[in-house]
């Protein structure tokens, strides 16, 4: 008789054949926190992904084959070890798991800790280059930034790596005293490491770089966010969206302006997503500036991310 597994999450089972287990004793499989859902698209090829839901799955062919979940060592696993947030560096995967960072090889299955970093980190980031393959833009692409956020000023931990994620080295910029800090975004065409602070409601960029007369303006988010999202989107354009359950925003300039981005509900009404009651699940860009937008009710936005960006309702599926 084969024997199944079944892990059950709102209306999505996932059915696994282990009769033939296929992955070594000493691995088990990747898990992440309640609740958690995420789709990470590779920045330079669309075919290339990660879906976290319960489990996680990484696809080569856009989910046209069949997949087994990703497992981990278990000599590196906790009984609270999740995965947390996971990014493309180049070729590989740079993951958050129990507070520290390591890389997926896809192509080997294989995993490697990073090294440097001696605190617990609960946030990552980079900027993949996908104009050419130049030593310039390959030298942006190995850029990852790792920090522990919502953390006091006075307790900022930043670290940056030059070689994918596997060597970090801590930072120590000049921050302001007051505020807290929410993250960290690699600018490379303003040569500009932004790192976004929060001083109660409000968040506004400061920007450690060559040239240090940029400024950014405030902006907020619904009164019932809390904690942001955030998408760079490929191109070197200085493209920010800024996202969370109630919250659409754009940035055109490096985060130095912020603006809502509109939506068509329905036919010559036009409304903005910030003062909806919708619940906005997930996010996402692709390559040609282009952005969707899908509620928790299933409704699915489409637009095109410029100064006046909006959306169009497509469609709604069933979830």
């Amino acid at each position: 008789m084969n024997e199944w597994i079944l892990i059950c999450d709102l209306n999505l089972i996932y059915s696994l054949n282990i009769e033939k287990r296929p992955f070594p004793d000493d691995y088990d499989l990747l898990r992440v926190p309640h609740k958690f859902q995420q789709l990470v698209a590779h920045p330079c090829d669309r075919n290339v992904a990660l879906y976290i839901r319960v489990l996680v799955f990484f696809t080569r062919d856009g989910f046209q084959s069949s997949l087994y979940p990703l497992e981990f060592p278990k000599a590196w696993l906790q009984p609270d070890t999740r995965l947390t947030a996971a990014i493309f560096v180049e070729d590989h995967l740079a993951m958050l798991i129990g507070g520290n960072v390591y890389l997926f090889h896809p192509h080997n299955k294989s995993w490697i800790p990073s090294r440097g970093i001696n605190t617990s980190i609960n946030g990552i980031t980079s900027n993949q280059c996908c104009i050419n393959k130049d030593p310039f833009c390959k030298r942006i692409s190995s850029l990852v930034i790792a920090y522990h956020k919502s953390a006091n000023m006075s307790q900022v931990s930043l670290w940056l790596s030059t070689d994918g994620g596997l060597e970090f080295s801590k930072i120590a910029p000049e921050l302001p005293l007051k505020g807290s800090f929410e993250g960290a975004f690699i600018f490379p065409t303003i040569s500009a490491l932004a790192l976004l602070i929060r001083e109660y409601r409000e968040f506004y960029f400061r920007y450690i770089a060559i040239h240090s007369n940029l400024t950014a303006t405030p902006f907020n988010l619904h009164p019932r966010d809390r904690n942001p999202y955030f998408i760079q989107p490929v191109g070197m354009q200085g493209h920010l969206v800024i996202w969370s359950v109630h919250t659409l925003l754009f940035s055109p300039n490096h985060g130095q302006n912020v603006y809502p981005i509109r939506y068509y509900d329905l036919p010559g009404q036009v409304t903005h997503v910030l003062f909806q009651k919708r619940i906005i699940q997930q996010v996402i860009c692709n390559t040609d500036d282009e952005i969707a937008m899908m509620t928790i009710g299933g409704e699915i936005y489409f637009g095109k991310l410029n100064i006046g960006a909006k959306l169009l309702r497509g469609s709604i599926i069933n979830q």
